[in-house]
């Protein structure tokens, strides 16, 4: 299967709509919220990778004892932490390249309510400013000790005299680097890509279900859109009325589309 040409982001109606409410034309610049990576829908993503890696160093036995082995994972996990500290954690803008996808209706557009923005994906990739577009790879526990990723985790590891051993957290934020784009296989449907920025210096906070979010701004032009589709739930004849209506009053213009899915919401 090839590169996709667009990129989906599935949200709810009342988020275009503040996004989109002040635009002027398609060369307006239009703000989304990306968030903390530990505040994703499923908080435990990040440490996917590294959680994964722990496991598959204790397994190999590294060291002759299972003490050294041990010992070797515990320097691992509290490395991740401290490497985590020094260098921040990535801040994450979600896509997808499936297009209208009841899975993702389901999860992320308000149970087919809402809409999914199209995205031109070369010029995404083009933003600049810090943010690099990633493609997800959805990889068992097998799948990443084929990646050679417990090979780069062994390079980190320095003897400096017998019995003590040290990782290099330089070397390891490297190796770990790939954890913005690997996910748990489960999710694999989503074939998900990601817009990240690891250098966020400052964060912004909003609230969300009870939750204090860090999030930093993503800012884009209207004119990357290219599609807009409308959810199978979101009155769909009425939706695409009124969307063309707003978007005329902005002073720009989508390929608007209504959901095939056959999915009611009772």
């Amino acid at each position: 299967m090839g590169t996709p040409d667009i990129l989906y982001h599935y949200t709810s109606m009342e988020a275009f709509y503040a996004i989109m409410k002040d635009v002027k034309s398609a060369e307006s610049v239009i703000t989304f919220w990306a968030s903390h990576v530990s505040f994703m829908n499923d908080p435990g993503e990040y440490m996917y990778l590294a959680n994964e890696v722990d496991k598959l160093l204790l397994e190999q036995s590294l060291f002759n004892d299972t003490n050294g082995s041990e010992e070797l994972t515990d320097h691992f996990k509290r490395d991740v932490h401290v490497s985590d500290l020094l260098n921040g954690q990535p801040t994450i803008f979600s896509l997808s390249e499936k297009k209208d996808a009841l899975p993702m209706w389901q999860a992320y557009a308000q149970n087919g309510k809402g809409i999914a923005i199209g995205f031109d994906r070369t010029e995404l990739e083009n933003i600049g400013n810090g943010w690099s577009l990633r493609k997800c790879n959805y990889l068992s526990n097998k799948e990443l000790e084929e990646t050679g990723i417990i090979e780069e985790i062994k390079t980190c590891v320095k003897t400096e005299s017998l019995g003590d051993q040290e990782i290099d957290l330089l070397a390891l934020y490297r190796a770990l680097e790939k954890r913005i784009s690997i996910k748990h296989p489960a999710f694999s449907h989503e074939e998900e890509w990601r817009l990240a920025k690891s250098d966020v210096l400052n964060y912004e906070y909003r609230e969300r279900n009870g939750l204090i979010i860090p999030y930093c701004k993503l800012e884009l032009k209207a004119s990357m859109i290219k599609e807009v589709w409308i959810g199978p739930t979101a009155y769909p004849l009425l939706s695409e009325k009124s969307l063309q209506l707003f978007l005329h009053s902005r002073n720009i213009s989508y390929e608007l589309y209504k959901s095939f899915v056959p999915y009611a919401n009772l």
